[in-house]
């Protein structure tokens, strides 16, 4: 909504004076707004005045359906010692944040418990249910920009990031992310571009370890 700024002038010594005369907890600005308040409504004819809070509220309801088409969410899950939570939130749109912020509360995560650990990496996130959890990866298309199962006992990551789906072991996700953050003075896509590259090169070290294809091509897209 646009506000249209009102100033008045007044000469020091008045506007102090009238300060130190108000009542306590109430300023001149205060006074001054309920003064233009009844003005408005001494002034403007009531039928004038409906047109007008109509009008308000259609920009109102029309600005929050902007924000709201402009939302996007992250859905995260997380499983330790058998046990699962379930995260809504805003942040971590690229899995590098998703594994960082897992990664950041590593050395006391043992002595956590899934809930306690999924909280602590996690912040600003709202606890769902797994119905609603499953709800929100059902319905909410456009919304949704990312979705992560963080598995702690298979140390496996799955990520699906705007419609690209991957499977990835830990050990390679927090080493790449690792080096991506090891350079305080990189920008994120800087972080992104250098844990994409990480990515893919330990996972190639794994596949000559193991003798067997480690998939990391698609996590690297998905960001």
């Amino acid at each position: 909504m646009a506000k249209q700024d009102v100033t008045v002038w007044m000469e020091e010594h008045v506007y102090c004076a009238l300060s130190e005369c108000l009542p306590e907890g109430t300023s001149i600005e205060q006074e001054l707004a309920r003064i233009l308040e009844r003005l408005y409504e001494q002034t403007v004819p009531e039928e004038e005045r409906r047109k007008v809070e109509e009008a308000v509220r259609r920009e109102e309801q029309k600005a929050d359906a902007e924000k709201r088409s402009r939302r996007r969410f992250v859905l995260i899950k997380v499983v330790k010692d058998g046990r699962a939570c379930h995260l809504l939130t805003q942040d971590y749109p690229t899995p590098l944040e998703a594994v960082h912020a897992c990664e950041s509360c590593q050395p006391g995560a043992e002595g956590m418990d899934c809930e306690e650990l999924a909280k602590t990496a996690f912040r600003n996130s709202f606890p769902l249910t797994q119905e609603k959890f499953e709800e929100w990866c059902r319905t909410r298309g456009q919304e949704v920009v990312a979705a992560y199962e963080i598995d702690l006992d298979e140390n496996r990551m799955k990520a699906s990031v705007m419609g690209h789906a991957s499977e990835q072991s830990l050990d390679v996700l927090v080493g790449a992310a690792k080096e991506a953050y090891r350079d305080p003075g990189l920008r994120l896509e800087e972080r992104v571009r250098v844990f994409g590259e990480k990515v893919r090169e330990y996972s190639y070290a794994v596949e000559e370890e193991c003798g067997q294809e480690v998939s990391s091509a698609q996590l690297v897209q998905g960001m």
